[in-house]
């Protein structure tokens, strides 16, 4: 404290620092130049304020950031800590790992500013602005970004306020996740199904699947055409809503007996059957019932061929047969 008494007479500047008594509490003790009322530095005066307190909050806000940080540092998805002006306080290891960058590169810059500016959508923009100022979230935000070994990347960003940060009051964490594989994944499949649909409504013959409780999931358009329903009308409904009584009625327990027993009365045997179209008439048709698995669900799949002009052609021949 002497050499700090010293240098306050020479520079006549107040020196502040923080110090601990025996029994550990904190304090921020202050020196500054005394004066007489001439106005003459005659010594200095010593003054001790308590922050015990204080100190022992801030031990405990920085114990639960470095705590929080830990959690970031370790999580897989890529993770950056803004400030209020978007400048990045923090970048956690995924983040680094998956745009191969330094944190001396990306600490201080601002967010719109890094990767060539990639990240400066008005948008994207105008949603950030809004965390802190309204209070709002940035939720599954799509944005491609150009990375230098990877190519062209899909980007998912989410993003909200946090409180009582490090170097601020109130900061943003915005959490990026790769989704470039899953897309693909995703657009394959669509690809695929799509295939399918466009073989199955081509096809000829009334074709429907079912699921373990009788739902139906697809309804091709000679379906439509047959039952005089639109698909939007019967997916996601029982099949028996196509059924005359008493298939109507029996259908599910005739489900709920084959998964119990495991007998089969039509699956892969067909069977000559009426069912019923949307205005109310009756139409003989032959089913076959083929049983498949997806995605480790039991489903069906019906193919359902219309007898109405067999049967004509049929009673035709019965007439000109009682002729001769």
């Amino acid at each position: 404290m002497i050499k700090d008494a010293e240098g306050v007479l020479e520079t006549l500047t107040v020196s502040e620092c923080e110090v601990t008594d025996v029994s550990g509490k904190w304090f921020v003790r202050r020196v500054l130049p005394y004066r007489t009322q001439t106005g003459k530095v005659d010594g200095v005066v010593v003054t001790f304020s308590d922050v015990t307190h204080l100190k022992a909050l801030q031990q405990k806000t920085n114990t639960a950031m470095q705590f929080a940080e830990s959690i970031i540092s370790t999580v897989r998805e890529a993770m950056l800590v803004l400030d209020g002006d978007f400048t990045i306080m923090s970048a956690n290891n995924s983040f680094r790992s998956q745009f191969e960058t330094d944190e001396a590169d990306l600490i201080g810059k601002n967010l719109f500013s890094i990767q060539g500016g990639q990240w400066d959508v008005p948008r994207l923009r105008q949603l950030m602005e809004g965390i802190l100022s309204e209070q709002t979230t940035v939720e599954a935000f799509y944005l491609t970004l150009e990375t230098a070994n990877l190519g062209t990347r899909e980007m998912v960003l989410n993003a909200r306020r946090i409180i009582k940060c490090p170097e601020s009051s109130e900061c943003i964490l915005l959490a990026v996740e790769d989704v470039t594989e899953t897309l693909v994944v995703q657009k394959a499949s669509q690809d695929r199904e799509a295939r399918l649909t466009a073989i199955l409504d081509a096809t000829p013959e009334a074709i429907l699947t079912i699921d373990e409780n009788g739902v139906v999931g697809m309804f091709n358009s000679s379906a439509e055409d047959l039952f005089g329903f639109k698909a939007h009308e019967v997916v996601n409904q029982n099949v028996s809503m196509l059924m005359p009584e008493p298939d109507k009625s029996s259908h599910d327990e005739y489900l709920r007996n084959y998964h119990r027993t495991g007998e089969k009365k039509i699956i892969g045997i067909g069977r000559e059957m009426n069912a019923l179209r949307k205005d109310g008439k009756l139409v003989p048709i032959q089913l076959l019932v083929s049983e498949l698995e997806l995605n480790g669900n039991r489903h069906y799949l019906g193919i359902i061929h219309d007898l109405t002009t067999e049967r004509r052609r049929q009673a035709e021949l019965r007439r000109a047969q009682k002729m001769e």
